[in-house]
């Protein structure tokens, strides 16, 4: 019988070599990065707490589809954004809400992200009857429902959605422009 290997071994004098060097590498840039983390303070630290979150909602809503995605982290801001998507024609001119409490529908920028090519107006910008400058208004927390010019009882249960403006209707701005109001002479 033949005593020589037939297939040879390969580092067979140092069995794991590779394996402790990777190690290593792996340990030293653990310990730079927590050295540059705490060198760059709490920001970082929140930072990583938010990409943190981010990677776990990834995974966890990974079968979703973008829009049920984007449905979820913006909530019902963007489903009311997507509901005037389907129901005003692209040339309509919609009255977006104003102030910080409304935000971010009150961002012309975010809205025109979904709404393009759809004119957006605020209601700085109304001057006059509402019924020639806007075709619908964009209802939020009961905001812009006395704009739109519908009968009170039709809406009364409404706190969100968007409302076609009544061309018939008469009722001027809240805040902003507007006519003068009539004096005792102009009256006579």
């Amino acid at each position: 019988m033949d005593d020589t290997l037939k297939y040879p071994v390969r580092n067979s004098a140092r069995p794991g070599l590779l394996c402790v060097t990777v190690r290593g590498w792996l340990l030293a840039l653990c310990l730079c990065g927590t050295a540059t983390l705490y060198v760059l303070g709490p920001g970082t630290a929140r930072w990583c707490r938010n990409l943190a979150t981010n990677v776990h909602s990834m995974v966890m809503n990974r079968r979703l589809d973008r829009e049920q995605r984007t449905a979820g982290a913006l909530g019902e801001p963007y489903r009311l954004i997507r509901f005037a998507r389907e129901v005003t024609p692209r040339d309509a001119r919609i009255l977006i809400p104003s102030g910080a409490a409304h935000f971010p529908l009150s961002s012309r920028t975010w809205c025109l992200y979904y709404l393009y090519p759809r004119h957006l107006l605020q209601i700085e910008e109304i001057h006059g009857p509402l019924a020639g400058q806007a075709d619908y208004v964009l209802v939020h927390d009961r905001w812009g429902i006395e704009l739109s010019g519908q009968p009170p009882d039709s809406v009364r249960t409404l706190t969100s959605g968007v409302l076609r403006v009544r061309t018939s209707s008469a009722v001027a701005p809240l805040s902003g422009g507007g006519p003068p109001a009539p004096t005792r002479e102009a009256a006579r």
